[in-house]
């Protein structure tokens, strides 16, 4: 039986994770180990354990304090979490361990997990935020990776032009578009019961991340730029706003939030909405605002307009139904007026690939654990390079 490993540190890894895990926990040549860290267990984050608790057989709690969002705290997390993997990996020994994504606190376990001759397989790879540290993170992960399941083809091609071996790199797709066609939505009418709110006339959800490659000004600059625009609104208009990530600069940006939503009554604030009434959100709300990767992936599967400020989410493949502005305050005004009626009709997303979990659940299966910790680095033809 083959042992493959899992990590989870927030909301928004888990709810792309968890068509995959399911897979895994139902297939019986595979002992699946879930590891649960970082803001998961954090109230400020939603307490997000408490909805992954009984989902699964085994499931390791990686408690680690993720409250901190200045550079000296995170540096200091980062330092527990070697510590803390380091004893769980060696414990638990997984043949294989997956991570997702461009999380901070995966540098660390990914190094744990190298040390101990644990082969890693990294999912989503290869794309591009340029305006977040998330940019290098993620590609340093795709370097201390064995296998490599990518989002879409060209960043395929990136993770290989990164040096990693073509047959170690597969386009599957994103996970998280699997899980959404598999999901039964609520209805306008049983989200305002969840929520506790009323909608209005137009319905937009706002996910408003720092810009962690930026000063603190930029994001004094750039909060205030959202909520007075957003404050120029009908009242007729419902705002729900989602908490940021535990990033850099993540407590001032929620607090100012927090501040626009005690005096607007038309808006609600929720640290996590988890995945079904998050996807609910997006199959019955207008647009998107902010720049949440969300908006770039799975927003489009929706016909959803997105509006997509700033630099944080530059460099992604995108469909036509994102609309990228500036961190200026009268292209924030353009941008909403362009967005409030915008139709989109047949938005392709480009990250979408049928059969998702079951292709990434296939190669695990087949490939051989031993064999992946010998890696060696793919040159493209050195004569073309300049």
């Amino acid at each position: 039986m083959r042992n493959i490993g899992v990590v989870t540190s927030s909301r928004a890894d888990y709810s792309i994770l968890e068509p995959l895990l399911k897979h895994l926990e139902q297939d019986s040549s595979i002992d699946m180990n879930l590891f649960v860290t970082g803001a998961h267990f954090e109230k400020q984050y939603g307490h997000t354990y408490s909805h992954i608790r009984g989902q699964f057989r085994k499931i390791h709690q990686v408690p680690i304090n993720m409250s901190q969002t200045n550079s000296s705290g995170i540096a200091l997390t980062l330092a527990n979490v070697q510590t803390e993997f380091e004893k769980c990996l060696k414990n638990c020994k997984p043949d294989i361990l997956i991570v997702l994504g461009d999380r901070v606190e995966l540098i660390p376990i990914a190094l744990s997990a190298n040390l101990l001759h644990i082969p890693i397989a990294h999912i989503h790879g290869g794309e591009l935020t340029y305006g977040a540290i998330d940019e290098s993170v993620r590609h340093a992960l795709t370097k201390f990776s064995h296998l490599h399941f990518t989002s879409c083809e060209d960043y395929r091609k990136r993770v290989i032009q990164l040096g990693e071996s073509p047959d170690r790199v597969f386009n599957v797709g994103s996970l998280a578009l699997e899980e959404i066609f598999k999901t039964k939505f609520l209805s306008k009418a049983e989200l305002e019961k969840e929520l506790n709110v009323q909608l209005g006339e137009k319905n937009f959800v706002i996910t408003l991340h720092p810009e962690t490659i930026e000063n603190e000004d930029y994001q004094v600059q750039m909060v205030q730029n959202v909520l007075l625009c957003l404050a120029e609104l009908p009242r007729s208009y419902f705002l729900l706003f989602t908490a940021t990530n535990s990033d850099l600069y993540g407590n001032f940006i929620n607090n100012r939030i927090k501040e626009f939503v005690s005096t607007h009554p038309n808006s609600k604030y929720v640290e996590s909405l988890g995945a079904k009434k998050y996807y609910s959100v997006l199959k019955n709300f207008d647009a998107c605002i902010g720049n949440s990767s969300s908006g770039i992936i799975e927003a489009p599967s929706f016909g959803m307009a997105t509006l997509n400020i700033g630099r944080r989410q530059a460099g992604r493949v995108r469909a036509k139904s994102v609309f990228d502005i500036p961190n200026q305050l009268q292209d924030m005004r353009a941008g909403l007026a362009k967005i409030i009626d915008q139709k989109i009709e047949n938005p392709q997303n480009p990250y979408f690939k049928a059969g998702t979990a079951e292709a990434i659940l296939n190669v695990l299966k087949s490939v051989d654990p031993k064999g992946l910790l010998n890696k060696q680095f793919f040159d493209l033809n050195m004569g073309e390079i300049q």
